[in-house]
């Protein structure tokens, strides 16, 4: 395993240290909102990251930390005039490591745009996954990794009640969050969005009398997932073209957000499959 370091700007060996600093700022909400940034940690989420272009501004290493997954290799393709990288010691990297084995990665990007200009062209088998009010970043991140693992369109979060960029969800996500297109807005301009460009908006709610797999998901579709404590509001159930539920047992009321989401998620993906070879839409095609 190499631990060769990278040609840093700096050895920094306090916790206290001033960038440091930044990066423990930067775990809360306020400060990412005021920066514009956000903190990645980990070999898996930086290497995505980069793999989808994330403009990052500073990287912090920790080569004893290394595991030997190549990443020498990663701080030597990121590292360049626009990128600070400092080498820390094991003291220093501690105070800023959230991971129970962290791996000697935590970088400092900037937070990109989440208009719906980043959701990709509608064409006759998109497939959107939208969220409204998902308050635990949590289930946020796995809900990602759903999205992803079916191949949807994109994601789109409405009147969200996390920050997409928290730590923990990209976390969760397993860095997935970076190579989904994904948009942050309210549920008014979703709603206007989906009639613009004719995308059959199909609700999960528990009021709903028809079930998930009774929707039609054969053209282009928004699957909408509601809040933990609340599920959709008013104003979603107004957009929506079709409402759907899940059946569950008497001895519950609801299941997590996460769940919902691959339930329906990936029901759609099999209706979809299972019409592309009768004269339906086909499947969602694999982006490169």
């Amino acid at each position: 395993m190499s631990t060769r370091a990278p040609a840093p700007r700096g050895q920094i060996d306090s916790p206290g240290n001033d960038r440091l600093k930044r990066v423990r700022r930067l775990r809360r909400a306020r400060e990412r909102d005021r920066e514009q940034a956000f903190v990645i940690e980990g070999y898996r989420e930086l290497a995505r990251a980069v793999d989808a272009g994330i403009t990052l501004v500073e990287l912090f290493v920790c080569p004893r930390h290394w595991t030997g997954r190549n990443e020498q290799a990663l701080v030597d393709g990121i590292a360049g005039d626009a990128v600070i990288v400092s080498a820390l010691s094991a003291r220093a990297f501690a105070a800023i490591a959230t991971q129970d084995r962290p791996d000697g990665l935590v970088a400092i990007a900037r937070r990109p745009d989440l208009s719906l200009a980043r959701q990709p062209a509608v064409v006759s088998d998109s497939l959107f996954v939208v969220a409204q009010g998902v308050e635990r970043p949590g289930n946020l991140g796995t809900i990602v990794r759903a999205c992803v693992a079916a191949d949807v369109s994109g994601l789109i979060l409405c009147d969200p009640q996390v920050d997409a960029f928290h730590p923990d969800v990209v976390r969760a996500s397993v860095g997935t969050l970076f190579s989904l297109p994904l948009s942050s807005v309210t549920t008014s301009a979703f709603a206007g969005w989906a009639r613009a460009n004719r995308v059959r908006v199909t609700v999960t709610t528990p009021q709903a009398e028809r079930y998930y797999w009774q929707a039609d998901v054969l053209g282009p579709s928004a699957l909408v997932v509601g809040s933990e404590k609340r599920g959709v509001d008013a104003a979603m159930l107004a957009a929506a073209d079709e409402r759907v539920r899940i059946p569950m047992s008497d001895r519950i009321d609801s299941v997590n957000v996460a769940v919902a989401t691959s339930v329906v998620v990936f029901d759609a993906v099999r209706a979809r499959r299972q019409a592309g070879g009768q004269g339906g839409t086909a499947p969602p095609a694999r982006r490169p």
